[in-house]
């Protein structure tokens, strides 16, 4: 049962992954339209990216590309890696017994 739950988890974070990272290529696709064509656009944001800059987080952490990137390339893979080494100790837990 472990070891199915496991599998389960591991495949669901991989098409999590895979579904932030098709939104985010999107929204970087509308955004980049959205700055060519719409003056307003562009000022505002400037305006939240100067806003952002403000904040030390963002400035260390994140740096121009903002939080999508570090949930798309941080905590999927994170997520990703707690369930394999859960479905490790189930297998392992299996195969002793």
């Amino acid at each position: 049962m472990a070891i199915s739950l496991d599998l389960a988890g591991a495949a669901l974070t991989l098409m999590f992954w895979y579904i932030f990272n098709m939104n985010e290529n999107g929204i970087n696709i509308l955004t980049h339209q959205l700055k060519s064509i719409d003056e307003l656009y562009k000022k505002l944001d400037t305006m939240r990216r100067n806003e952002r800059e403000k904040h030390w987080y963002f400035r260390t952490i994140f740096r121009r590309n903002g939080p999508n990137v570090a949930i798309k390339n941080l905590l999927a893979p994170i997520i990703l890696f707690i369930w394999v080494a859960m479905l490790i100790f189930a297998i392992a837990i299996f195969v002793t017994d």
